[in-house]
Formats: structure tokens, C-alpha cells, sequence
């Protein structure tokens, strides 16, 4: 855990000039900003992600056979577990929520092998409010599947949580941004 702590504080956590902060997918802005793709898109980051969330779903003793969330943070972490979940002996299939149904083809939402009315859990890289979750949560409820729970990157801790507490979605973070930026100072 600690290794994957100092790569999000090495490789993800951004610092805002004073008079430009970052503006966040919830609407609010910050002079943080966490771009968890500096881990999900290093190949040695994202093994230790990968086995750093197969670690924890195993402790909640989640039994999904889909892991995935909303595209395009999800996407590496959902790969990245689905094959270490293999390794393991468990059977987590990859999928992908679209953020709109695909407008051609076969004009689906959620993109993956999963047998409908499965159980899944949803992946995120960092949940702010949880919009971005709740909206993946949503989409595969209604579209028959079973929401074990979310598990995120790093939870900013800004209404996430109680999010999901208000509509009963277990939810887990790896880190907040708390521990994040305390080990980038450790660090500095």
C-alpha cells in the first residue's frame, strides 16, 4: 500500500498556480488536482494498483464477475484487474460504461462479456462528489446488473461517500487525498 501511495504522490498529484486552480469534474475547483493516470497508464504502477484492489475486494469478500466503471478512468484499472483476478482463481470479467449509448451498432451502454443480472463492482480512479460513479452505478442497475459496491483510486472526500451511503452503494477508497498529499510532503 505504501509503495502505491508514494506513486500517486509522485506520478498524479498536481499542484494549481495560486491564481489558476484546477477545475474539477464536479463543477468546483481546486489546487489540487489528482491525474491517476501518471499510475493507470504505467505499466509497474498498475500491477501494484491491480493487486492492491484485488487485495481489497478480496477483504470485503466481494464476489463480483464483472469489475468496471465509467470510461476512461476505469478502463486500465478493470483490465489490469481482470487479469490479475485471473491469476488469483477469480473470474472478473472487464466492462466498460459508456457515458451515452453508442449511437450505431448495437446502441449499448455498458460494453463487456457479462451475463446480465451478474454481480459487478464499480472501479473509479478519483471520486470528488461520486458523480461520476453514481452515474456508472445507475446506468448498470437499470440495466439488470447487481452494484456489490465501488472502489475507488482516491476519494477527495468532498460528499463522495455520503453519496453512497444516501443510496446504499457500499463504497471503499484506497487513499484520500489527505494521505496523498501527506506523502507527497513526506517526500519533499
Amino acid at each position: 500500500m505504501n509503495s502505491l501511495l508514494t506513486c500517486l504522490a509522485t506520478k498524479s498529484l498536481l499542484f494549481a498556480p495560486p491564481d489558476r486552480p484546477f477545475l474539477l469534474a464536479s463543477g468546483a475547483t481546486s489546487p489540487y488536482y489528482l491525474d491517476c493516470k501518471g499510475v493507470t497508464l504505467d505499466p509497474k504502477s498498475l500491477r501494484l494498483l491491480a493487486r492492491v484492489c484485488a487485495e481489497r475486494i478480496e477483504q470485503k469478500s466481494w464476489l463480483p464477475m464483472g469489475v468496471g466503471g465509467l470510461t476512461l478512468g476505469a478502463d486500465p484499472i478493470a483490465i489490469a484487474l481482470s487479469l490479475e483476478g485471473e491469476k488469483r482463481g477469480h473470474p472478473w470479467l472487464p466492462f466498460i460504461v459508456r457515458k451515452e449509448t453508442k449511437g450505431r451498432g448495437t446502441h449499448k451502454r455498458v460494453e463487456g462479456n457479462l451475463p446480465v443480472g451478474c454481480d459487478v463492482v464499480v472501479l473509479e480512479d478519483t471520486t470528488t462528489t461520486g458523480g461520476s460513479a453514481m452515474n456508472a452505478v445507475m446506468v448498470l442497475r437499470a440495466e439488470g446488473y447487481q452494484v456489490l459496491g465501488v472502489l475507488t483510486l482516491v476519494d477527495r472526500e468532498e460528499g463522495g461517500k455520503e453519496r453512497f451511503d444516501k443510496e446504499s452503494v457500499p463504497f471503499e477508497a484506497l487513499f484520500t487525498l489527505k494521505e496523498v498529499l501527506a506523502r507527497s510532503q513526506e517526500l519533499h
